[in-house]
């Protein structure tokens, strides 16, 4: 099994002990709409989702659906397992049962087991590096300013994206835009942002006129942006996180990783602009470009070659070193 050494360092270090992966059932209670209870009973796999789960996690499901039933009828482990598959945005706490959870996103105090997120499946992720790698130019074309479009996604009270979208209002070279409306109607979020409708612009901005800018912001939605930042960091262009939620994380969310973008607030952002546009700090902004290139490419050259593969290595590990670790108790 072929995982490079950064994706093999991400899964050593996560915990696959201490959880009850051979249970039935009967052992679970069906609470979160998010969740799906996978048994494999020697010979067959049966999945027991929540009867109000959402299209959404129906969908992610289906994606997930060849890569589980791959790794147990090539495996075929003699026993009988469970576990559950965490398909939402994000678990708040652990299972009280001690039944494994293995999930896209958790908060950073549960003991969840990560997988990288769901762009990665459906292949969002893979399309947006090699709109990276096809569309992008020297940072020095770029234009003197930064770029930020996305929809108003998180919570309506204090929402980082309108905010931010809001403080960039009438500043030359800097493209802020909420380009839909979600989690509410128009109404409701004027009614917490009377001038909202200034910020608000529906044509989807690419990749493409994204990577014009110097300065690419990443602004977290209901928990963590899921594909934004890779792409981000993978560009000639310097990366602000503005606010970043580190009650989150997600498998890619590397100490290695934080070195290679910024972090702001909204209302010191200009402070860290300045910083990157003034011309004597370019060797710093180009260093720090290369070295996020060159780890990203470490990470996901052989995403980007067989995503397939890349992906069934990560499960069939972590499926492996969870059978491991409880056969050996």
């Amino acid at each position: 099994m072929n995982i490079n050494p950064t994706v093999l360092s991400i899964l050593h270090n996560q915990d696959y002990s201490n959880f009850n992966i051979h249970c039935q059932v009967s052992d679970y209670d069906f609470e979160n709409p998010e969740h799906v209870f996978i048994y494999y009973d020697k010979h067959r796999l049966h999945f027991f989702g929540h009867k109000e789960a959402s299209y959404v996690i129906k969908v992610r499901l289906n994606i997930m659906l060849s890569y589980i039933q791959s790794y147990f009828y090539t495996r075929k482990p003699n026993a009988q397992i469970g576990f559950i598959l965490g398909l939402g945005d994000s678990d708040e706490k652990s299972n009280s049962k001690n039944i494994p959870i293995i999930s896209f996103t958790k908060k950073s105090n549960i003991n969840n087991i990560l997988i990288p997120n769901v762009d990665f499946f459906t292949g969002t992720i893979h399309t947006h590096l090699t709109d990276v790698n096809r569309y992008d130019i020297d940072f020095n074309s770029k234009i003197d300013g930064s770029c930020f479009a996305g929809s108003s996604t998180g919570l309506m009270n204090g929402n980082k994206r309108v905010r931010y979208c809001l403080s960039r209002l009438n500043k030359n070279n800097h493209l802020a835009k909420i380009t839909g409306i979600t989690q509410g109607t128009l109404g409701e979020w004027q009614s917490v942002f009377p001038d909202i409708e200034s910020i608000i612009d529906n044509n989807y901005c690419t990749i493409q006129n994204q990577l014009h800018y110097k300065i690419v912001a990443n602004i977290d939605g209901n928990t963590l942006c899921y594909s934004r930042l890779y792409w981000q960091i993978l560009s000639n262009s310097a990366v602000v996180y503005i606010e970043p939620d580190t009650t989150y994380t997600q498998f890619f969310d590397t100490d290695e990783l934080s070195k290679f973008y910024f972090i702001s607030s909204i209302e010191e952002v200009d402070n860290v602009y300045n910083y990157i546009l003034d011309n004597n700090n370019r060797d710093i902004i180009n260093k720090m470009n290369l070295d996020g290139q060159k780890y990203l490419k470490d990470c996901f050259d052989g995403y980007l070659l067989n995503k397939e593969q890349f992906l069934s290595n990560i499960l069939v590990y972590v499926l492996d070193r969870l059978i491991e670790s409880n056969n050996n108790e």
